[in-house]
């Protein structure tokens, strides 16, 4: 990568955090998986961190698409889960189901989103599928 991709790069990095963190999260670093999404401020139960997913168009076959947002795109699995999502309107918020301090990590039980957007459904991700289909890879052992 040269010099000025790898500056531009860490512009956009810097103004995707300073746009995430005025939002109440921010990405970074996580202990379970690549990069997750951490709280940038304190959250309790019932509290509305952000948009997790947003109506798209059916396809072919009559599936519903649900595209993420980046919001959702970086919460990590985790049983223990401290977030889940609440279908509002054409859109799926990510709620708090715990008390959330600032910088914790934000983690989901993906085994609920799934059943969350239902059979027939696909979640997209910049244009292309989020597997959906087995829960195997997201159970902990």
């Amino acid at each position: 990568m040269s010099y000025l991709n790898q500056r531009l790069t860490s512009v956009d990095l810097l103004h995707q955090a300073i746009k995430s963190a005025s939002e109440g999260w921010y990405i970074g670093d996580s202990e379970i998986a690549g990069q997750g999404v951490f709280a940038g401020k304190d959250y309790q139960p019932g509290d509305v961190i952000g948009i997790a997913m947003t109506c798209g168009s059916k396809d072919e076959y009559g599936a519903q698409c649900w595209n993420l947002t980046t919001l959702a795109r970086y919460c990590n699995h985790q049983q223990k889960n401290n977030v889940e999502i609440k279908k509002k309107d054409n859109q799926f918020d990510l709620i708090a189901t715990k008390p959330i301090s600032t910088d914790d990590e934000l983690v989901a039980d993906y085994r609920q989103v799934t059943r969350a957007v239902g059979p027939y459904s696909r979640m997209q991700w910049e244009g292309k599928d989020v597997p959906t289909n087995t829960l195997d890879e997201y159970t902990e052992k």
